[in-house]
Order: structure tokens, then sequence, then C-alpha cells
């Protein structure tokens, strides 16, 4: 029935975003995005469209980095309030978002050069995220978000062996973020 309306009129946002919305709750995710992205070519500013794209991408699934394009590590430091360390963690068991998100993410990271690894060049961008609590709390998982229309959108995400950190520690991750080269 949208697509009937949008025949006549494409750029009916109320049609678009009911589109959306209908795709969203057969979890059609992408198809959804794609649906209030093209309000946003409208109108940018448009907060249905927005609360409702965001929503859409917190419900798509994370994949494993494992046999993707993408080879990461990230290196978790904890540091007192006097800059002492406490504990490091590190992980390379990293879920990633499934959309071009992901990418568009990574293409506005500094590309810090390009490596081989095996018979596949990758390239190599890092990237520093800082948290400092300010109550007490219990670090389950680290995140690295993109908030290009407002919201955060988690683009990858490990679960760490939890640690607490108290008020006034800093907890430093470094990412190092690999993606094939395409050919």
């Amino acid at each position: 029935i949208f697509d009937k309306i949008l025949n006549i009129e494409p750029n009916n946002v109320i049609a678009l975003n009911n589109k959306g919305i209908a795709l969203v709750r057969l979890g059609n995710y992408s198809d959804a995005i794609t649906s209030f992205d093209e309000i946003l070519s409208i109108d940018l500013k448009n907060s249905q469209a927005l609360k409702n794209r965001n929503f859409a991408f917190k419900k798509i699934n994370m994949e494993p980095t494992s046999n993707s394009k993408y080879l990461v590590h990230v290196q978790i430091q904890v540091r007192n309030i006097h800059g002492t360390l406490i504990s490091v963690t590190e992980s390379n068991s990293i879920k990633y978002l499934s959309h071009p998100l992901t990418d568009e993410y990574l293409d506005s990271i500094p590309l810090k050069g390009t490596m081989l690894i095996g018979e596949n060049m990758y390239e190599k961008r890092e990237i520093m995220t800082k948290y400092t609590p300010e109550e007490d709390t219990f670090i389950g998982s680290t995140r690295l978000v993109s908030n290009k229309f407002g919201d955060n959108i988690i683009v990858f995400s490990t679960l760490n062996h939890g640690y607490t950190v108290e008020r006034g520690d800093t907890v430093t991750a470094l990412w190092t973020l690999l993606r094939i080269v395409d050919t």
C-alpha cells in the first residue's frame, strides 16, 4: 500500500515513515533504514525519521568480525585517579554492525597505513576512547559508536571480562581497526 502511494507521491514523508515502521515490525531493518534515509534526504531534521532510524539500527544484529572483512583488536586500560595503571584487558572477539554505516564510520577515522596479512591487504585505522565514570560502576562491554544522526549507534562491540571502576578512574580503549582493501 505504501509503495502505491509513493509511486504517485515519491516524497510523501508520512507514507515513507509508515513504510519504515511496517518494515521494522516485519524485521526488515535495513530496508526500514533506507525508508527513513529517504525522509532525511527530503528533511534532514525530521525528528520522527531520526528517532525511527535509530530504533531500527538498534534492532540490527551484530555480527562477529571473524570471517568478515574486518580484523579488530581492543586494549582496555584502567588507571586510578592518580594515573596508576590498575588493569589491562585485550580482546579480538569483536562484533560489528552489518550495515554500510560501519564503513562510513571507519572512513571517518584517519588512515594510518596499509598492511599485508596472508594474501589480503588491509587498511589500518586506530582510535582511542576515554571514559571517566562519575560513580563506581561495573563495565562488561566496550563499544565504538557513531553519532552521525544524533544518537549513539554501536558499530563495534566486545564483551570483555568485567571490571569495576571507581569514580575518578579513567578507562582508555585503544582500538586497532583493519579492513580488507577492495581490489
